[in-house]
């Protein structure tokens, strides 16, 4: 499955956790996409650990945590590999200070 199919479910679901638990807030933004992804992951690394929340205990939580799905979008973690994912979206600031992709 292609990069932005998968996007478009962690995309539905992030607009449907935004409705219900931030009804009243501002439009979501690329910002907050962005950390619902983040938080995601790191829930899911912090689900996996038997560790205490310390530096070392996180980050070994990471390293274990292989391949992982947030619903479609695909991270990979590992002793080697923290970047997580390696898809990259361009946005521009238009004049009026819109995002514009």
């Amino acid at each position: 499955m292609h990069v932005l199919q998968n996007l478009q479910q962690v995309a539905t679901d992030f607009q449907r956790d935004w409705r219900q638990h931030a009804p009243k807030l501002a439009v979501p933004s690329q910002y907050a996409f962005e950390g619902y992804i983040a938080w995601r992951v790191f829930a899911e690394a912090m689900d996996r650990s038997n560790e205490s929340l310390s530096r070392t205990g996180v980050r070994r939580a990471f390293e274990q945590m292989g391949d992982f799905s947030v619903a479609g979008f695909r991270v990979r973690f590992s002793p080697q590999a923290r970047e997580g994912a390696n898809f990259v979206d361009i946005g521009v600031v238009s004049d009026n200070c819109r995002l514009k992709f």
